[in-house]
C-alpha cells in the first residue's frame, strides 16, 4: 500500500493512468514519521519527514490547516506529489490532499518507532 520514497520516482513513470486520462498518475500515499517542524512564516511551516527506509524529505504545509503536527508523530499523507521545481527533496500536498495523524496507542505507531 505504501512505498518507500526512494522508489516512488521509478513507479510513477510506470503507473498507468486512469481511463480517460492522458497523463500518468503523479500522486502517491506515504506513511512517515515527523522528524522536525520549522515555522517559516505566519501561514506556512516546513516539516522534515522520514519513511521506513530512513530517507528524509521536506514538506511545506499551511499552518492553519495542519497545526496539530509535532515532532515524533506518525502520519499518513494522501495524494502527495514531487516538487519538480525544487533542487532538493521536496514534496507538495495539493488542496485535495490529506494528512491523518495516528494515536500513540495505535499498533502502526509502535511498529514505526
Amino acid at each position: 500500500m505504501f512505498m518507500y520514497l526512494s522508489k516512488i520516482k521509478e513507479k510513477l513513470s510506470t503507473t498507468p493512468s486512469k481511463e480517460g486520462e492522458n497523463e500518468p498518475r503523479n500522486d502517491f500515499d506515504l506513511l512517515v514519521k515527523v522528524m522536525k517542524v520549522v515555522q517559516k512564516d505566519e501561514s506556512n511551516f516546513s516539516v522534515r519527514i522520514k519513511d521506513i527506509s530512513k530517507d528524509s524529505w521536506n514538506l511545506t504545509l499551511n499552518f492553519l490547516r495542519y497545526q496539530i503536527l509535532k515532532e515524533g508523530d506518525i502520519i499518513r499523507i494522501r495524494s502527495a506529489s514531487w516538487d519538480k521545481n525544487a533542487a532538493s527533496k521536496n514534496l507538495i500536498l495539493p488542496p485535495h490532499g490529506n494528512i491523518m495523524k495516528f494515536m500513540n496507542e495505535a499498533k502502526i505507531v509502535t511498529d514505526m518507532q
